[in-house]
């Protein structure tokens, strides 16, 4: 008896340590945020660490897929994946923060959001793997850092894995085959046109546009030239009202913003300070819980800008400037601003 003693314990450990699917009705679900009644762990459908910040509504946070995928798999089981306990931005006793994988019998949510391009792969990275990484691309000084504040949290708050890592490297690959599928398929984020609030289109896309209505942009040009007021007027319809309130003429009014409208551009900005005299905002991409992102569009400048580089899509892999500027025709170029 003493011999298996030890080996119950180990079985008795790791099923405490394990949790069995449930049913996804279960869970409320608010985007990639979820609640289950009568538990005050909060769930997360995407890893990552999405669970330590919840973020407003947003692009990241929010997809329609989500729901309709739910709503087609009614008898969806989720499953969780790893957790860890946390006191940021709380105070009291740790919150337990669950990463759960969504499944159908052979159909999962997780792949179907990294198959239609709605995340990139290493969306679905745990908790686990990414404190790992976090050690392992540190320096000697970061690291040893890391390891005492580690010490300080008790073992069932650190990051733990609730599945086996075979079971775990095996979703991870699942949802990697997935990306290559969108990669090839040029699906949500890796498509031409971007998708909206987490991709920029690329530059092919919006040259096409350029050369496909020219109309619409010696349309803006001309009326900012006659009066810059024009650039105060964005798709939201009080800056329209403020454009009359102004004095310019309501038919000018209307053309300017059904061009906006048109191109879906500056839905709530309207130009940035030092890109030119009128930009056109078509990607506005926040990541993460801090102001840094990208912003892509067009820009009417009379004045050559700089710096001008051949590719936008690539120019920031070799440069450590946060704007540039690509040609398209007279005086309208693409810009990117990273910021």
């Amino acid at each position: 008896m003493s011999r298996l003693l030890p080996l119950i314990l180990l079985i008795a450990a790791n099923a405490h340590s394990a949790q069995a699917p449930f049913p996804v009705r279960e869970l409320t679900v608010d985007g990639i945020y979820a609640t289950r009644s009568g538990d005050p762990a909060e769930y997360c459908l995407l890893g990552t660490r999405a669970c330590l910040f919840r973020l407003p509504h947003n692009p990241w946070t929010e997809d329609s897929l989500i729901d309709s995928w739910r709503t087609a798999h009614p008898n969806a089981q989720a499953t969780p994946i790893s957790e860890e306990g946390t006191t940021l931005l709380r105070h009291g006793r740790p919150v337990r923060q669950v990463y759960v994988w969504i499944e159908d019998g052979p159909d999962s949510l997780n792949v179907a959001l990294i198959r239609e391009g709605r995340y990139a792969a290493a969306a679905m990275t745990d908790m686990v793997e990414v404190a790992q990484r976090t050690l392992n691309e540190a320096d000697a000084d970061t690291r040893q850092r890391l390891e005492q504040e580690r010490a300080q949290v008790p073992a069932e708050d650190q990051p733990h894995r609730l599945i086996t890592d075979t079971d775990y490297a095996a979703k991870m690959q699942l949802v990697m085959q997935a990306e290559q599928d969108a990669k090839r398929d040029k699906k949500g984020l890796w498509s031409d046109e971007g998708l909206k609030g987490r991709s920029p289109p690329n530059d092919r896309y919006l040259m096409t546009i350029f050369s496909d209505h020219p109309d619409w942009f010696h349309t803006i040009a001309n009326l900012a030239r006659a009066d810059p007021r024009f650039l105060e007027i964005n798709q939201e319809p009080p800056t329209w009202d403020r454009a009359r309130d102004a004095g310019l003429p309501p038919e000018e009014i209307a053309l300017y913003a059904d061009v906006l409208e048109k191109l879906d551009a500056n839905e709530q900005t309207t130009s940035i300070d030092g890109l030119g005299r009128a930009s056109l905002i078509m990607a506005d991409i926040t990541y993460g819980v801090f102001d840094n992102g990208v912003i892509k569009g067009y820009v009417w400048s009379p004045s050559k800008p700089t710096p001008l580089v051949e590719d936008l899509d690539q120019w920031r892999a070799t440069s450590t400037t946060t704007t540039a500027y690509r040609r398209v025709a007279e005086e309208w170029y693409l810009f990117e601003l990273v910021h």
